[in-house]
């Protein structure tokens, strides 16, 4: 299971997909939880909650979060279905 302190958490360099900041922000939640309830939280549950919570922040409507994600160290496209179709985005 990965944690902060596993090995290719330590050696990424900066993710491709958030600010370093933000980045930076979501290990450290991750890393305060791993000392309260080792291998109980991941990284999935911790932006979920956060999307949610920016979404209350900004006048939008509660909604309750599924949790229980596991994180992965691969990413496997097949799997992965888009929302939208590439013609939608353009």
């Amino acid at each position: 299971m990965a944690t902060p302190f596993s090995a290719h958490v330590l050696s990424r360099k900066k993710s491709l997909n958030l600010a370093g900041d933000a980045f930076d922000l979501i290990v450290r939640a991750k890393t305060a939880l791993e000392l309260q309830c080792a291998g109980d939280v991941s990284y999935s549950d911790i932006l979920a909650e956060s999307a949610r919570n920016l979404v209350v922040m900004a006048a939008g409507p509660f909604y309750t979060v599924k949790l229980g994600r596991k994180d992965s160290k691969v990413s496997i496209p097949p799997l992965s279905k888009p929302i939208f179709q590439k013609s939608q985005t353009q």
